[in-house]
């Protein structure tokens, strides 16, 4: 099956810092999220930076951005 997305290398460290410092998550940025998710080809780090990601929204120390 052919590969539709690919993540650049240190993508969700780069959209942790981003979503860190805007206290918001992008349409784009749950793309990535999921693209990565779905891939499974994920370093240890990563998989880190996700579930911090992913806890920061849970405590809604990060919003869904809803402006497209």
């Amino acid at each position: 099956m052919e590969q539709l997305a690919n993540l650049l290398p240190h993508a969700i460290t780069e959209l942790y810092a981003s979503a860190a410092r805007n206290h918001k998550l992008t349409l784009a940025d749950r793309y990535g999220l999921q693209t990565a998710i779905l891939e499974g080809h994920l370093t240890q780090e990563e998989e880190w930076t996700l579930n911090r990601i992913l806890r920061a929204v849970w405590r809604q120390d990060i919003e869904w951005d809803t402006t497209a």
